[in-house]
């Protein structure tokens, strides 16, 4: 949790000393590897998420976010019905992503790797992947809102 605190203060200070940054970078796809069990798929170009599950959720807004990723269709308006009103309400322009990512450049894949909750939460660990090499997690926190599961936060380990 300090970390998503640290890195709400970090964004504001950004968007008080920066301008709107550029869209994300398409890159070259490789595979989006999800948990034992689930099927990669393409992000689901509808608005409503019923019957999702938490990772299935997460990869559509990786997908609908980060260009670098196989099968990724950057539209951050689709991306949007996916977060919590509060998270959704901190995109104010697109220095948003890297932000909550704390990267400047995209993984060329993803896997998730754990899926659990935690203090009323959904949470998934999603591991990036860079030249090959294992990089950064990520925590993405999913809770229930409007009786749908609604990213909330992302969390990132350096």
């Amino acid at each position: 949790m300090k970390k998503f605190s640290f890195l709400l203060i970090v964004f504001s200070l950004v968007l008080l000393g920066a301008g709107c940054g550029e869209e994300a970078d398409k890159g070259t796809p490789s595979a989006v590897t999800p948990p034992a069990g689930e099927k990669p798929t393409a992000p689901d170009t509808t608005v409503a998420q019923p019957g999702k599950s938490s990772s299935e959720i997460v990869n559509d807004y990786m997908l609908f976010t980060l260009g670098t990723l196989p099968g990724a269709k950057v539209d951050y308006e689709q991306a949007k019905p996916l977060m919590s009103e509060e998270f959704r309400t901190q995109f104010v322009d697109t220095m948003f992503i890297p932000m909550t990512y704390g990267i400047q450049d995209g993984p060329e894949k993803i896997k998730i790797i754990k899926n659990y909750q935690e203090a009323g939460a959904e949470l998934v660990d999603v591991q990036g992947y860079w030249g090959g090499e294992a990089g950064k997690v990520w925590t993405f926190r999913l809770i229930m809102e409007d009786g749908q599961l609604k990213i909330d936060g992302i969390m990132f380990n350096e």
